[in-house]
């Protein structure tokens, strides 16, 4: 028999469209899994930026709060609730497990709005006193923590992105069925990261 003759054949031009329909939907998925494997990657990689950088916030409390205690006699209260913030930093271990579970993203969040907010009371009584804050030790602090920020601000602009891009895959498909097939697949958390910067141009 014939090529054409077999093509013109219904059930033969039936079982091609299946194939190519299995095809098209494996190439579909493989596609997608591709995705979600190097937007997982992604987020890796920003977070791990995010933490770095916030834990290098959290090693600033400490110069900062010994120098705010020996200049400015008005600072006991400032220099406890940076004293506060960063024994709880210090306590809160900063694993990717984090944006895996929305109650202890919330808490990560919480703890960064309490630092900044220490932060802030530090600024306000500095900036209240010109000798402190043109003292060359508070000026190069200062620097240290922006270039923190300006980390902080830039990666998590990114992971926030990439973990919305992440969850816009696994729930495109109905959950139930992403689930049996691909169970190691969930729903990722973002809360938003305070910086001083951004407190700071909230209040003007």
């Amino acid at each position: 028999m014939a090529l054409s003759q077999i093509l013109e054949n219904r059930n033969v031009k039936i079982s091609l469209w299946i194939v190519a329909g299995i095809l098209v939907t494996c190439l579909g998925i493989a596609t997608w899994v591709d995705r979600i494997h190097q937007t997982q990657k992604n987020i890796q990689k920003y977070w791990l930026i995010v933490a770095e950088n916030v834990n290098h916030r959290v090693e600033m409390l400490a110069p900062f709060a010994r120098f705010i205690s020996g200049s400015d006699p008005r600072a006991q209260t400032t220099v406890q609730l940076l004293a506060a913030a960063y024994e709880k930093a210090k306590h809160f271990p900063l694993d990717e497990k984090i944006i895996d579970d929305a109650a202890s993203m919330q808490a990560f969040g919480n703890l960064q709005q309490e630092i900044v907010q220490a932060l802030v009371q530090l600024n306000i009584i500095v900036q209240s006193n010109p000798t402190l804050a043109q003292n060359q030790h508070y000026v190069s602090l200062q620097n240290q923590l922006k270039a923190f920020e300006a980390q902080i601000i830039f990666a998590s602009s990114v992971l926030e992105r990439q973990i919305e891009y992440y969850n816009s895959l696994i729930t495109g498909f109905p959950e139930g069925w992403v689930n049996m097939i691909y169970p190691q697949y969930h729903v990722k958390y973002f809360s938003h990261i305070a910086t001083l910067e951004n407190e700071i141009n909230k209040r003007k």
